[in-house]
């Protein structure tokens, strides 16, 4: 797997599962990727294990490339969720909602 680095971070976001321990998420601010013909967001996922930097590729522009960031931490939460037996949690939760917005494919299939 590639690494990645986080960058100047601009958002963060803290969670927390149902025994107590916490979860943050921290969005770092969208580059240019190397062949500078799109763009890219790196993110980081805390505190379950699985540490290392992510990133979210094919941002026409910056905000581009921060909503497709921001999708996929919600993709990543809720599948995270679910091997977790639904144990993750927003202080800002209404109704199983963990503060990203999954693509409405994958809102889909969790229903299911």
């Amino acid at each position: 797997m590639q690494s990645f680095k986080l960058g100047t971070k601009i958002g963060r976001r803290q969670l927390s599962l149902s025994d107590g321990g916490k979860i943050t998420v921290r969005v770092g601010k969208p580059q240019r990727s190397p062949e500078r013909r799109s763009y890219f967001c790196p993110y980081q996922i805390v505190g379950l294990g699985h540490d290392h930097v992510r990133r979210a590729p094919g941002g026409l522009d910056s905000i581009h490339a921060l909503q497709f960031a921001l999708e996929k931490v919600g993709i990543d939460l809720h599948v995270l969720n679910e091997a977790h037996g639904g144990a993750i949690r927003w202080d800002g939760d209404t109704d199983g909602d963990l503060g990203f917005p999954p693509r409405e494919k994958i809102k889909e299939i969790l229903k299911k």
